[in-house]
Order: C-alpha cells, then structure tokens, then sequence
C-alpha cells in the first residue's frame, strides 16, 4: 500500500460546485482501493457462538479451505472443526431432523368393506412435513349395489394411532362416472385411512384421491 499521507478529516472529498471528486478525493479512492487484501489480515478471526464473546472458540478463516464447519444451530452445534470429515457425531442429530422431511412411494394394502365386490390398488405418492403425511393417488372399486353407503379401506404409508377421525381427512372423485365423490378419514379402530361413498353405479371405476393424517 502506497505511504500517502490522509488529509484532515473535515477536507472535503467532493467538488460542491462541480460535484466531481476532489484531488484529495481522487487520493483517497484510490488509497482505499490499494488497501484492499491489505487491512483484512489472514489470522483475522471469527465469533463461532453469539453466547461465547470472550472469542474462546476462535477458528482462523484462511485455515477452513481444507475443513469444514459443523452444522450449527438447529441442531445445537457451535463448535468449529478443521478435519477433513465430518464426524458421525455431529451430522446424528441432522439424520433425525431430516427424517421428519421425507417422500416416497407406495403401493397401499385395501380393505373391501361395506358394498365392495372388488378393488385393486395401485403405487400412491406420499410426502411427511414433521408430523403430517400426505397420499395422493388412484384405486379401482367395483361395488356391488347402487345407493349403498360404499367403503374402502387404505393402508397408510406412515403407521399412525388414530384416537379421532379428523385426524386424517380428504376427498376422492370418480372421474368416468357422474356425481360420485366420496369422502376419506380416519379409520380410528385399524389405524388406517377410509374412503366413504354412495355408489351410484356399480361400474368397476378409478377413483383418485388425495388425503392427509397426522403420524400419532
């Protein structure tokens, strides 16, 4: 950085009457400018933990391009670490966090109850956000009669202990057949979800249906 001398503080850095950068201006500029790298040294360190500002914990910036930090708040780690891996230890309590942030597929077991001949199932998506699990997908139902209350049963991808049946709720359609919706909830005795209607037609018909339920 070149030895240039500063002006005193009240010199003004910008013409008022042209409104361009003065000659002290110009040096100042351009001083900052050779400064940089130079006023931000290699050992500079850094506070690890907003509870520990005695800097008791300090970890050198430059040093971390061969490490890593640990995973910090969310899961109560505060200590920097330079080594090469991470060590079990510290990412546990991140592999439990994520199994609360989960997806996947699956092919529900059905349970033809009232006014069910025949069903076939076929593989349902699923999503978990903490404690809530959401299914969407499609089955084939045959009832037997015509206005008769109609259920199906629906395995969960997620075990769940219904103790009400809001606890799981949503709606299924027919799209080839008309007028016939139904509803799904929770089956509070089997622990799984149940899709209600009342048959109109007999047809053996898919019916796609979205529903979610709290993992109890």
């Amino acid at each position: 950085m070149p030895n240039t001398a500063f002006a005193p503080p009240l010199t003004s850095i910008i013409d008022t009457t042209t409104g361009m950068l003065t000659e002290i201006g110009r040096i100042y500029l351009r001083t900052l400018g050779d400064a940089v790298g130079a006023l931000a040294p290699t050992d500079a360190k850094y506070l690890t933990a907003a509870s520990n500002p005695t800097l008791s914990a300090e970890v050198n910036l430059g040093a971390l391009a061969s490490g890593y930090l640990k995973l910090a708040v969310a899961i109560g780690l505060a200590t920097p670490s330079t080594v090469a891996l991470i060590p079990q230890a510290d990412i546990s309590g991140l592999v439990a966090a994520l199994a609360l942030l989960t997806s996947g597929t699956y092919t529900p077991t059905l349970f033809n109850g009232a006014n069910v001949a025949a069903s076939t199932a076929y593989p349902c998506q699923w999503a978990r956000v903490g404690a809530t699990v959401t299914v969407s997908g499609h089955v084939d139902v045959d009832p037997t009669t015509t206005a008769t209350d109609t259920q199906l049963g629906i395995s969960l991808p997620i075990a769940s202990n219904f103790a009400n049946v809001g606890e799981c709720a949503g709606c299924a359609w027919a799209p080839t057949l008309t007028s016939e919706g139904g509803a799904i909830l929770a089956d509070v005795a089997n622990d799984r979800a149940i899709l209600e209607w009342k048959a109109v037609d007999v047809t053996n018909a898919a019916r796609y249906f979205s529903f979610a339920y709290r993992v109890i």
